[in-house]
């Protein structure tokens, strides 16, 4: 905080030193009143969307900056490194101390913690396109527009002040109904009514191979809190797996071991997604590096 002071004063200083410069030397020149104080309006305004830059930049403080940062000064990127972004949202359901799974859909035999990515209007896309995107993430074939994509890393904190305008912490609320009706085997009379709560927003920023690129991933993490009715029937879920197992009630330590822990999982097996532990009580909300 005290460097970004320091550094603000002394930007303000030869901001303000070289503007009146300027003017002094033309009034030395050409003493005309008019002339000085459309010359300097020009100055003026020409500087100043480069001053509101530069000051939002050293007092914007998003919660990634600092590894972004730290990224930076080791050379490790560059303000040109094109970022993959992956936005989006996890539901935390808790059966009697365990976690509900299910079975992830794009063929890597594992189960997850369900969820999905955020959207993108039509509007909003257009508008993303022309200030922040370098171009589009086309790793599934059934791609639509949703916040996967890529940035490059001097974009990284106003792109993420867009989405934080356009995106509220509880927009992962209205995609619960859309869950729950893919799930064959819960009814969905039963889920007309969900009541939630937002947990908090996790940040993580990796190096995956597959993608060969670095990635920011944002979850939100949504609470589903259960009734009386819904629980019990998670409860019998529990006990009874459907088949082609479609999903799988975890324990916390399962969850943290990736299915190690599991008398479930088949040699060497890790049949948990790396991601599922954000679900859990006690990881707090830090953005952490991992994966580089």
């Amino acid at each position: 905080m005290k460097k970004t002071i320091i550094l603000l004063i002394i930007f303000t200083f030869f901001l303000v030193a070289s503007t009146v410069g300027i003017i002094v030397s033309y009034i030395n020149q050409y003493p005309s009143y008019e002339l000085i104080m459309s010359l300097g309006s020009m100055i003026i305004g020409a500087i100043i969307p480069y001053y509101i830059n530069f000051i939002i930049s050293f007092t914007d403080y998003s919660p990634f900056n600092k590894e972004i940062n730290k990224l930076l000064r080791t050379k490790a990127i560059t303000d040109n490194t094109e970022f993959r972004i992956s936005f989006g949202y996890l539901f935390r359901i808790e059966i009697n101390g365990k976690y509900f799974l299910i079975r992830d859909n794009h063929g890597f035999s594992k189960y997850k913690v369900p969820g999905g990515t955020y959207m993108v209007s039509d509007k909003e896309r257009e508008y993303i396109n022309k200030k922040f995107i370098t171009r589009d993430d086309d790793v599934y074939d059934e791609r639509i527009d949703d916040y996967r994509l890529y940035v490059p890393a001097h974009k990284l904190a106003s792109f993420y002040r867009r989405f934080k305008k356009v995106v509220n912490e509880n927009m992962g609320n209205n995609f619960i109904r859309n869950f729950v009706e893919r799930l064959d085997y819960v009814p969905n009379d039963l889920f007309k009514k969900v009541n939630t709560r937002f947990v908090r927003r996790d940040f993580v920023i990796k190096y995956p191979k597959h993608f060969n690129c670095f990635e920011l991933v944002l979850a939100d993490i949504i609470e589903i809190k259960l009734s009386p009715a819904q629980k019990e029937l998670f409860t019998k879920l529990e006990k009874e797996r459907v088949e082609d197992d479609k999903y799988y009630v975890a324990t916390k330590e399962e969850i943290i071991t990736r299915g190690q822990s599991s008398p479930e999982r088949q040699e060497n097996q890790l049949f948990i997604s790396d991601h599922s532990y954000k679900i859990l009580p006690q990881f707090i909300n830090q953005t952490s590096i991992v994966d580089f």
